[in-house]
Order: C-alpha cells, then structure tokens, then sequence
C-alpha cells in the first residue's frame, strides 16, 4: 500500500515548506504556523488569497466566509473574477492561470518537473510568483528578490537537499481493500477555479454530480 498526494503538486508543496509545521525540505520548526482552521479560528485582521482561492467554493464552509467578510482588508492574487471574491476581498491582483507560468511540480516518486508557460497572461496579468515577489519588494521584505521562476526552482532545491521519497505505508492500523462506492465531497470538476468554468467539462456526468454522488 502507498500514498497518492493530494492534488498535482502536494509533495511539491511539502518540500518547499507550505505545511504550518515545517520548513523548506521537511525541517521541524520550533514556531510553527496555523493551519487553514486554525487561521479561521483566529479571525486575523488581514489575508492574502493566492493560487485562485474563491472563498464560496474552496474554503471550509460558512465560518471561513464569515472570517474573510470581517477581516479588516483581503488580497486576492486571482486569475478570475466572481461575486464571492467581490464581496470579501478589497483588492484583486489578477494573476496567470498555471498554463501562463513557468514552475515546476514534484511528483509521488520524488521527481521534479519543471516547465514554461505555454501562453501569455492575459491583460494585465502577471504569473503568480511575480505578483508575490512585487508585494514582497514593495513592503521592503527580505527574499524577494527573484528574477526567474527558476531561481526559485534553485533556491529550493538548495535547501531541501537529497530528499529520498518513500510513500509507503507508515500507520499501524490494519488497512483493508474495499469494493463499496465512496462518496466525493468534490466533484472532480469542481475541484477548482478553471474547471469550474469550462462548460465542456461541466456538461459532463461527473461535471453534473453533486458532492457526494461520484
């Protein structure tokens, strides 16, 4: 038995130190973050939404809207426009969609993949980590001084070192196979803020399924 990731680049996200407990290459921090509950719970007064986050789609029910609409100001680094965005967010910073940037992706195995963007962002827009990296000089903060995705690609890869995966099972629980059907609380397209607005996947079977009937 192994593990599959959660989403195309988790692994990827892992190693770069996206987890509230750890650091770039898995490193323990001994001040660690707060989680996505977490963060809820706290009600901070300000947020920076990145990758696309659409808080009426992808967030963690009524609550995490709630604590976006009280938050004293939000950010959305967004490809996309929508009502949701419109009524928590005071700033949108439009961004490329994935296929407009170059970055790299770290599969189950371990292996990085990196790529170009195949298109040009539209309008205004800039590739995500360019938009991060302008905040980041702007507010005068250390690290943000790249000129290329693949500085970034580098500089990772500097820190996490020779990291060996190994997706085997590691619980003590006995794991038994299953031939009953399970239920999706996301369709799979739905899953995020591209799919969710391409009418040929919509008009699908699995496009057309609520949660839970997958």
């Amino acid at each position: 038995l192994g593990y599959l990731t959660d989403g195309a680049n988790a692994a990827g996200a892992a190693l770069a130190g996206a987890l509230p407990h750890r650091g770039p290459g898995g490193r323990v921090l001994s001040r660690p973050g707060l989680d996505f509950a977490q963060m809820v719970s706290a009600a901070p007064r300000g947020w920076l939404l990145a990758g696309g986050v659409e808080p009426d789609a992808d967030t963690l029910g009524a609550g995490a809207t709630a604590a976006l609409e009280a938050a004293a100001f939000v950010v959305a680094v967004t490809p996309f426009d929508s009502p949701a965005l419109r009524r928590t967010a005071h700033v949108l910073l439009p961004a490329g969609t994935f296929a407009e940037t170059a970055g790299t992706f770290v599969n189950g195995e371990g292996r990085w993949q990196s790529f170009n963007g195949c298109a040009k962002a539209v309008g205004e827009a800039r590739p995500g980590w360019k938009v991060l990296r302008v905040l980041g000089n702007l507010l005068a903060l250390e690290g943000f001084d790249y000129d290329s995705a693949e500085q970034v690609r580098d500089e990772l890869r500097a820190l996490t070192g020779a990291v060996v995966a190994d997706n085997r099972y590691a619980g003590s629980r006995v794991v038994a196979a299953s031939t009953a059907a399970e239920s999706v609380d996301v369709p799979m397209y739905a899953i995020d803020a591209l799919t969710r607005r391409a009418p040929a996947l919509q008009q699908t079977r699995d496009g057309r399924a609520a949660a839970g009937e997958c």
